[in-house]
């Protein structure tokens, strides 16, 4: 088992082993209050902050892993450079599948 390492990311986080792809996100270790801001220009901060992240895919999988689960503290703040009305957006299109398209079976008619 690899050594652990202490983060300060989020309290809820705890410690995390080395390696994890957690220690290689530019929003953290730290204050990530930015990241839960009701202030539209605190979210576009987020948000660009984000774009230039080496492991937004990482984030982004394990928020939406989260916005479909149970986990209701994954589905808050900006992840993986999304806000939470487009991590639902993902969700619902990510579930909806294509309609099957109808055969045309043919009736009988008794006559």
């Amino acid at each position: 088992m690899p050594p652990l390492t202490a983060l300060t990311a989020h309290p809820s986080e705890g410690w995390k082993p080395e390696g994890d792809w957690k220690l290689y996100a530019e929003c953290g270790p730290g204050d990530t209050e930015l990241f839960f801001s009701k202030d539209p220009m605190e979210k576009k901060a987020a948000l660009a902050i984000c774009n230039d992240c080496p492991v937004v895919s990482e984030c982004l999988a394990e928020a939406m892993t989260q916005e479909t689960g149970v986990d209701l503290h994954g589905r808050y703040g900006i992840r993986g450079g999304t806000t939470p009305v487009q991590r639902r957006e993902l969700a619902r299109s990510l579930n909806q599948r294509p309609a099957k398209p109808r055969r045309n079976t043919p009736t009988s008619k008794a006559g």
